[in-house]
């Protein structure tokens, strides 16, 4: 089970995939995009604060959603989920995101590429662990 607290409706649209909602929302209320939620598990493990960008890329979004979020508020790319510490490019990269998407997160904050979450891992070795294509590896 799953638990979000904290939404906005932004996110809560993103959680339910309905990405014609989250572009929209994005348009109208793009401060949204900045809101820290929780999410986790609902016993309580492994709970962590995400923005809509994090959770974005860990429900697989379309790559036009990736790019709103980033256009309202670009220091998102830069931002750590508090569990893992790990940004939207190593979520992403977990997910076996678009090529796309990988370049979209890329060119918003090149540093993601490098940056170790607290386990000691870049965004590369999650994409090697979720069998990413070649294009995005390179």
């Amino acid at each position: 089970m799953f638990f979000c607290t904290g939404y906005s409706l932004l996110l809560k649209a993103i959680i339910e995939h309905d990405w014609n909602a989250a572009l929209l929302q994005t348009r109208h209320k793009s401060q949204e995009a900045t809101r820290w939620a929780k999410v986790g598990c609902a016993d309580g493990t492994q709970c962590t604060y995400v923005l809509p960008l994090h959770q974005a890329c860990s429900l697989s979004a379309p790559v036009k959603i990736i790019e709103i979020l980033l256009s309202v508020y670009p220091k998102a790319a830069y931002k750590r989920e508090s569990w893992q510490r790990r940004m939207p490019l190593h979520i992403a990269c977990m997910e076996n995101a678009s090529p796309e998407v990988i370049c979209a997160l890329v060119c918003s904050c090149e540093k993601a590429a490098k940056a170790r979450d607290s386990l000691g891992r870049i965004p590369l070795h999650y994409a090697m662990f979720s069998n990413a294509t070649l294009e995005v590896i390179d």
